[in-house]
């Protein structure tokens, strides 16, 4: 069971029937933990632990002083950055509070998240006014998943709420739309957006949401059951088709996915195919996992398809598991049984196109961009080229967003643009007013005044350009309305002239764009003429003078290769277009940041040459080229990574061990030594025992000779032998007691430590 720590304001459960939303959180099954002023510096104590799934700021909890100095403190930001580090969340409802306050920033969160700043609404419009939508393009799983999030009703409950009624008191400002996707938000009337519901992006390192309506206070169950689980368990991309009469594999399989924190919910193969067709359609599951047949059934049956498993019975899912595999929507993972001739099988089907997670990063970095610049990479011309090329992506690729066409972001462009315009025209410059044209029309529609003056002018000025500057053109009002016959039979005629025979002096590019105009026409033979150009000035490393020209050719390649797949007769054209493109996108991907191909963030802006122009265009070469091969490379690639990754752990042990057993040796021997060391020693002090002994033997015998000679001395005659022993060794005793003391005490004085050399003492004493 998920648990959560709830943070409330004491001041306001007291007072607000509605203000303790523990009850909503138990009912979904959580296990919740209270905390309030008195005892919220537990918090940081307890996120450190691995049980805690996610920490809830209830509506007004940060009102409270004491909670809020403890959440702005430096030491719970880091531990909260450690916390959601670990895939853990944080939901915060509102916080009207620290909105009248006019700051600080929610600057608990980690950076770059924390410069999100709450204001609160005028004081002359009324909370119950407003308007709130889902921002064209969103489409966030936490407003998808479990529940469709009903956006009318949701205002017509808050407005009508008995004990509080009303839409929002303040809004989220400084929302950086690199970090953050935002759910819900007011449209103003001088056309800017106020953000009310904000949530970081679902590919990125934290899982946070900020809510400035009061949901949990007004009990909105659909939306508060599909923030908590965002928050707590993350994106549920695996589904995990279950037939009746689940296996202890099975049962093991869910508690694997549980136990590591993988976001997945679990489906009846029976009764509950209809919400996974939905939820596969939102693109909320992006992995099927599925079980085979036992036995018995699979020997009866024919051998499924790649994109049917063979556990779904239902023709409409398989149909709708078969169309999500194709598009590359989704892929299905099916688990086989293991039997006595084969180990345990796994089966992957899947088109996912990898690049296709780049393309959502960069629209959003360019979102971002334009916040605070007029023209991407602040150019006019490559500002219309990206948004063409992101353009084509989007009617190609679909997915979940293909209306994100930056309409909302194009003031700063607007605004340029007007100090070029010349009677519809871009500074009377003919390529520049083409690229005037598609985006007037794109944008602004082919009716609007602006885009009439631009058809208007180019209408007059064609017929005296230049053959490259009419197929521009041609080429450009393609891409958004059909030809007319009279300009088809103009590009025929362009074509007859630049492909004839001696006349193959055009560049690169310009036979980039006589090919591309050779597609618009369905041109087959000067196709293949052109494509033997670009062959011959292809460089040995697949290129075309750069990245960005390269990865034009590659798309116009490609769109000539489709077009000739139609044909009879163009089989060897076909190989060359695909070898040409196979040389020109390994050259692509060379250029790709490393950091991307390793399935980590790119450490630039943007992933070739950190410019946005240079990478939408690599990135449309790199889709067009992924979507032709017929095997998952990804899942090959990621697999053998993975496989990577545990052969180096696994070497890296071997040489941890193997190094432990060479200390282990060396540690034997060295106990040899030492033991060897203590041998010798005791044979020395051995030795050295016995050598003392026989010293002070003869320093006893060598004294009583000498007492024996001073007695001898002090007695004449020969016959005083006996009163000179008597003299010299009874009668002197005291003199002999006095020798006998001063030896003694030499003997006893640390000679060796006072002035042995340096460390020998020491040396003695461990011995």
């Amino acid at each position: 069971m998920p648990t959560i720590a709830v943070v409330q304001n004491q001041s306001e459960m007291a007072h607000y029937g509605y203000g303790d939303m523990r009850p909503l959180l138990e009912a979904h099954g959580y296990r919740t933990l209270l905390f309030t002023g008195d005892d919220i510096s537990d918090l940081t104590t307890l996120m450190s632990r691995d049980d805690l799934d996610a920490v809830v700021l209830a509506s007004n909890a940060l009102n409270d002083r004491t909670i809020w100095d403890h959440l702005g403190s430096q030491q719970f930001r880091a531990a909260l950055a450690q916390f959601l580090s670990g895939g853990r969340g944080l939901l915060s409802f509102q916080q009207l509070g620290l909105a009248m306050r006019k700051g600080p920033t929610m600057n608990l969160l980690p950076e770059p998240l924390d410069a999100v700043l709450p204001m609160v609404r005028p004081n002359d419009e009324r909370t119950v006014d407003g308007e709130p939508r889902i921002p064209e393009g969103t489409r966030h799983v936490a407003m998808l998943y479990p529940y469709r999030v009903d956006v009318t009703a949701l205002r017509n409950r808050s407005t009508t709420f008995p004990s509080l009624p009303g839409l929002y008191w303040h809004y989220w400002t400084q929302v950086n739309r690199a970090d953050w996707d935002v759910l819900l938000a007011d449209p103003g009337a001088d056309g800017s957006e106020r953000a009310l519901l904000i949530a970081t992006r679902e590919h990125a390192p934290h899982r946070v949401v900020l809510s400035a309506l009061p949901l949990d206070w007004q009990f909105h169950e659909d939306i508060v059951t599909n923030l908590l689980l965002y928050v707590v368990e993350g994106s549920h991309n695996t589904a995990v088709l279950h037939s009746a009469g689940g296996s202890v594999s099975s049962d093991y399989l869910l508690a694997s996915l549980r136990a590591n924190r993988l976001g997945h919910r679990v489906y009846d193969a029976q009764s509950q195919t209809g919400e996974l067709l939905q939820h596969i359609r939102d693109g909320v599951h992006t992995t099927l996992v599925v079980e085979s047949q036992s036995q018995s059934q699979s020997q009866s049956q024919p051998e499924p398809t790649a994109a049917q498993p063979t556990v779904v019975q239902d023709p409409v899912v398989q149909d709708t598991v078969r169309r999500a595999v194709e598009s590359g929507i989704a892929r299905t993972i099916e688990l086989g049984r293991s039997t006595s001739q084969h180990g345990r099988t796994l089966r992957i089907s899947s088109r996912r196109l990898f690049p296709e997670r780049l393309l959502r990063e960069i629209r959003v970095r360019i979102h971002a961009d334009l916040q605070d610049l007029d023209y991407i990479d602040d150019s006019f011309l490559r500002h219309v080229s990206t948004l063409q090329n992101l353009h084509a992506l989007a009617v190609a690729v679909g997915g979940s967003e293909p209306e994100d066409d930056f309409r909302n972001d194009m003031a700063g462009a607007w605004y340029i643009i007007e100090r070029h315009d010349r009677r519809g025209s871009y500074d009377d410059v003919f390529g520049a007013t083409v690229a005037l044209w598609w985006l007037r029309t794109r944008y602004l529609g082919a009716g609007h005044e602006s885009s009439k003056a631009t058809t208007g002018w180019l209408a007059n000025a064609i017929d005296g350009c230049p053959h490259r500057e009419q197929a521009l053109a041609f080429v450009t009002f393609a891409d958004l309305r059909a030809l007319t016959p009279a300009e088809l039979d103009r590009v025929e005629q362009i074509l007859t002239e630049v492909t004839a025979p001696g006349n193959g002096h055009a560049t690169e590019s310009d036979t980039i764009l006589y090919l591309r105009a050779a597609v618009v026409a369905g041109r087959t033979a000067a196709i293949a003429r052109l494509v033997d150009r670009l062959a011959h000035r292809q460089q040995d490393s697949g290129r075309w003078i750069d990245l960005t020209t390269t990865g034009s050719a590659v798309s116009a390649l490609l769109d000539a290769r489709t077009l000739l797949l139609t044909k009879i007769g163009y089989e060897r054209v076909v190989s060359q277009i695909e070898t040409l493109a196979l040389r020109a996108v390994i050259h692509i991907l060379d250029g790709l940041d490393p950091a991307v191909l390793r399935g980590a963030g790119s450490v630039r802006a943007y992933p070739w040459q950190g410019r946005a122009s240079t990478s939408a265009t690599c990135l449309r070469a790199w889709i067009q080229f992924d979507s032709l091969i017929d095997i998952p490379v990804r899942e090959v690639v990621d697999t053998l990574r993975r496989d990577e990754g545990a052969a180096a752990e696994a070497a890296s042990l071997r040489s941890v061990l193997a190094v432990l057993q060479e200390i282990k040796s060396e540690a034997v021997e060295l106990r040899g030594q030492l033991n060897d060391s203590r041998r010798e020693l005791a044979r020395a002090n051995r030795i050295r025992t016995r050598t003392r002994m026989i010293a002070v033997g003869v320093a006893v015998f060598v004294y009583l000779l000498f007492a024996l000679f001073i007695g001898l001395a002090s007695v004449p005659g020969v016959g005083g032998l006996a009163t000179a022993l008597r003299r010299g060794i009874v009668d002197a005793w005291a003199v002999h007691a006095g020798v006998v003391a001063a030896v003694a005490a030499i003997l006893t004085v640390p000679w060796e430590r006072w002035f042995g050399r340096p460390g020998q003492g020491q040396s003695q004493d461990q011995r």
